[in-house]
């Protein structure tokens, strides 16, 4: 696949990596005892009184949104924004505890609404966790035409430690 880059898409991740890096020592003036490194894929507060750790992550869908438009696969979208959260979860020894969305479009689009949903309630019954909340917003102006995003939050319970 030529030309299939991030570069060529316009992103430009070496940008993205300089910014946080720098902002990496303003975040951790927030971080107390309680947070474990910042960075990673899940972020990891520890809970002293209750002798444990939960991990928490968020991600967007991204533009797998516009694929999936185009294919009529919108129920895809759903099911990967919740695996993708378990991932990173994983990634951080914690084991996925709840699932919360946020859906947004221009106009709210019940079709695409509810395949999304359905994709994210299979994989929360897949994982065995329940999916207890979430925003769906419509927002005309903010977002192009025939385009959503789709954002997941998914907290765990750190089941070890691991090393940074």
């Amino acid at each position: 696949m030529s030309g299939a880059t991030y570069r060529a898409a316009g992103v430009d991740v070496e940008s993205k990596a300089r910014l946080l890096a720098e902002l990496g020592s303003t975040i951790r003036q927030t971080q107390g005892a309680a947070a474990a490194a910042w960075g990673g894929f899940a972020g990891v507060v520890r809970l002293p009184e209750a002798g444990g750790a939960l991990a928490i992550t968020i991600d967007s869908a991204g533009t797998k949104t516009v694929l999936a438009r185009r294919l009529g696969r919108d129920r895809v979208i759903g099911s990967d924004i919740v695996v993708h959260c378990a991932n990173d979860l994983v990634a951080a020894a914690a084991r996925p505890l709840a699932f919360v969305d946020y859906v947004a479009m221009p106009r709210l689009d019940a079709v695409i609404v509810r395949a999304l949903i359905d994709g994210m309630v299979e994989e929360c019954q897949r994982l065995g966790i329940p999916l207890i909340s979430g925003e769906t917003a419509e927002m005309p102006g903010i977002y192009l035409d025939e385009t959503y995003d789709v954002v997941g939050t998914m907290v765990g319970v750190v089941v070890r430690e691991i090393s940074p």
